[in-house]
């Protein structure tokens, strides 16, 4: 594509937040970044190259195509970016990140209230590492947005020590922390939220807020109307971190390129239709996938669910 029309591809993204692969001609992924809103984000690399720094019009410069992953929430294109940095280690992500590298999401598992924390590198210290991630900024927001969706704590009060010892910090009176610090609350209830957060940075959101659910309709059943509502909002809250199964969309996945050979990427419509592809993150190491195809001819939806199975098995 030639720099004009990539720059009209960038303004004709949608406000949405996700996922944008940039690619070389050779087809080889260069550089992965995320977005709270694609158009805005891929527009600004077109646009006043001169702001750039160096390495960045160094990328810009070496863009033939690129790709989008348009993500139901912002947690997931999050999740989706790290994915894809860790399968494709591109060339500009390895240039352009800071000194201290690709940060991670450090869980305390072996202690009896564990901990997330953010780690510059993952060590074999006992912790269970999440990552890495595309930005210290990024991993932060994750941990973030799991401790208010969970209501986990976020002081710096160590538990079981100061169970007891003082009252409830401003958190828990603002509704944002379950107030562990409290002689009520146990450490089963701590873990099973511990355990929901891990499952959600594995993509399993559908799991989690159908047992969710389950838990409101049986406290509803045995009157206990104010658990009810308290596990109504934190499945209010997770569906915000990923809404409806945590799937991301892919439009155009696969496209017949100008030598009639099949491509993994590229926008258009072509000899195989329009259609689209679901990965579902299902697993940490690698996602399963499910595909679904529109309007294609019988022999062609078997073609490219073929040729999806080979990309998948390869990776």
């Amino acid at each position: 594509m030639t720099f004009d029309e990539l720059k009209e591809k960038a303004h004709a993204l949608p406000l949405k937040p996700g996922v944008y692969i940039m690619q070389d001609a050779k087809n080889e992924v260069i550089y992965v970044g995320k977005a709270k809103a694609l158009k805005n984000r891929v527009s600004q690399y077109f646009a006043n190259l001169a702001s750039h720094t160096e390495k960045t019009r160094a990328m810009v410069s070496q863009i033939d195509h690129f790709d989008v992953i348009v993500a139901d929430s912002e947690f997931e294109a999050l999740i989706l970016e790290n994915s894809l940095i860790k399968r494709h280690q591109p060339h500009y992500n390895i240039l352009l990140k800071d000194d201290k590298g690709y940060p991670y999401i450090r869980l305390t598992v072996k202690e009896p209230y564990p901990r997330f924390s953010l780690a510059n590198r993952a060590a074999e210290d006992g912790a269970r590492y999440f990552g890495p991630y595309g930005s210290r900024g990024s991993t932060q927001n994750i941990i973030d947005a799991l401790r208010v969706a969970l209501k986990l704590p976020s002081c710096s009060r160590k538990f079981p020590r100061d169970i007891g010892k003082e009252r409830p910090c401003l958190n828990y009176h603002m509704g944002q922390c379950d107030g562990y610090c409290r002689k009520e609350m146990d450490q089963t209830r701590y873990r099973e939220a511990i355990d929901q957060a891990v499952r959600l940075l594995e993509g399993q959101f559908k799991e989690v807020g159908e047992e969710l659910l389950a838990e409101m309709e049986q406290a509803a059943e045995e009157l206990r109307f104010e658990k009810a509502a308290e596990l109504r909002d934190r499945f209010k809250a997770i569906e915000l971190l990923g809404k409806d199964v945590a799937m991301i969309h892919f439009k155009d996945f696969l496209r017949e390129d100008a030598g009639g050979q099949l491509a993994a990427t590229g926008a258009g419509q072509g000899g195989m239709g329009d259609y689209r592809t679901i990965l579902r993150f299902a697993k940490q190491e690698k996602p399963w996938v499910f595909a679904t195809l529109e309007n294609t001819t019988p022999e062609n939806s078997v073609q490219c669910l073929q040729y999806l199975q080979k990309q998948y098995d390869a990776c």
